[in-house]
């Protein structure tokens, strides 16, 4: 049996052009990616195929001789005979070839922080073109601990970092949090008001309470390997492929076309994998 190694939207598309299981340790697109609902679609379709096992319960891979050893999130391990492993993603994975290119790994930092006393603003994004620090900010919606009707909305950093530099003082939380401050007050937005200086007829504003919240990290690159009898690292573009291959069985029936365009998309589609992560059924025996 072939297996495929990967969480990339490519390494989806080969699993579901081929019909091959699909083994991924719980990474995903992030949420303001344009790519997350097309991978949700197309690991709901593996995952009701059963070519998409043990979802958000593996933490990492070891390929040995004659068998894919698989390490869960409780350290229990599982052996999987296989003829070829299919590798997409090499972060996490064990046993591989040398490879033939070692590269800089790039990543991708998202910093999540919490705004409050901050004015209402019809601002989504701000943009800084000329520093992979906070290159990018995203304004988005999250109610969580904040009343009903509060006006602000909470912030995501984006910033791009060569692997080597993630824990340098300059790309630490405090620095994007200071950046991020910066970014909005140049873009005019203000703290809450705070009543008025009589003396000098001025409105006076609260400064903005800025508090981070979470870090995610995303590798953007891989080594470069080349090809062994057991062991496959493709490079090809599997999204045209997987677009013609056309299912007519009872999931197709039920969940139609993964590839369709957004009008098909339903409230459920991105929920069932998040269940299923939580769901104890999934874990490896």
């Amino acid at each position: 049996m072939d297996i495929v190694i990967g969480h990339s939207l490519n390494a989806l598309c080969y699993s579901y052009e081929r019909g091959l299981p699909l083994f991924s340790c719980g990474i995903k697109p992030h949420e303001f990616s344009k790519d997350l609902p097309l991978w949700n679609r197309l690991a709901t379709h593996l995952a009701f195929r059963g070519l998409f096992p043990c979802q958000g319960n593996i933490d990492t891979f070891r390929i040995e001789d004659d068998a894919l050893a698989i390490i869960t999130n409780e350290n229990s391990v599982t052996r999987i005979p296989y003829d070829k492993i299919i590798v997409f993603n090499d972060d996490k994975v064990a046993g591989l070839p040398p490879p033939i290119e070692k590269v800089q790994k790039e990543l991708l930092v998202l910093d999540y922080i919490d705004l409050r006393f901050i004015t209402k603003h019809n601002l989504d994004t701000i943009e800084d073109d000329e520093h992979d620090l906070v290159y990018k900010i995203q304004f988005y919606d999250n109610k969580k601990g904040k009343r009903l009707h509060a006006p602000s909305k909470d912030i995501c950093c984006f910033t791009r970092v060569k692997e080597k530099k993630l824990y340098n003082v300059e790309y630490s939380e405090a620095y994007v949090r200071l950046k991020a401050l910066k970014m909005i007050k140049n873009a005019g937005v203000t703290g809450a008001k705070n009543g008025m200086d009589y003396k000098n007829n001025v409105q006076k504003y609260r400064a903005i309470k800025a508090e981070w919240m979470e870090r995610k990290v995303y590798e953007l690159n891989s080594h470069i390997y080349s090809d062994t009898d057991k062991i496959k690292f493709p490079t090809e573009d599997y999204l045209n492929k997987a677009r013609q291959k056309c299912y007519t069985d009872s999931v197709a029936k039920m969940l139609g076309n993964p590839f369709e365009e957004e009008s098909r998309e339903a409230s459920g589609w991105g929920d069932t994998l998040d269940r299923q992560q939580e769901s104890p059924q999934s874990t490896l025996a």
